[in-house]
């Protein structure tokens, strides 16, 4: 995703809180900056200190996949974090396309239109 122009909040541990109804993440202190690149060790990137959150991913293996835990057409799922119910995809990290459908699924989900069809 950070090649696809996303930005870092933290890696490998989120804080998430609730603020005005809406989800926040922000990273801990102690790591702010840092990404473990595997392969490579840690480096210090560019990370932005806080967001909103408004789409979950679970990350699936391939036998997910298989066994048809990542939909075609998704139905409405969510998952509640602290009360705020975020809208939640299944999708196979591995796959080519996997940053490109968490684009789209990002915008969809920013509009307010994930799901709506």
């Amino acid at each position: 995703m950070i090649q696809a122009k996303a930005r870092l909040i933290a890696d490998d541990r989120v804080d998430l809180t609730r603020e005005d109804g809406d989800l926040v993440a922000r990273c801990p202190q102690t790591i702010q900056g840092l990404l473990e690149v595997r392969g490579v060790g840690i480096v210090r990137v560019e990370t932005q200190a806080s967001a909103k959150i408004g789409l979950a991913i679970d990350l699936v293996g391939r036998d997910a996949v298989a066994h048809a835990v990542v939909e075609r057409l998704p139905v409405a799922r969510t998952r509640d974090y602290l009360g705020v119910a975020v809208p939640l995809l299944a999708l196979d990290p591995f796959e080519i396309s996997a940053a490109a459908k968490v684009a789209v699924a990002a915008q969809q989900a920013a509009a307010g239109t994930l799901f709506a069809v």
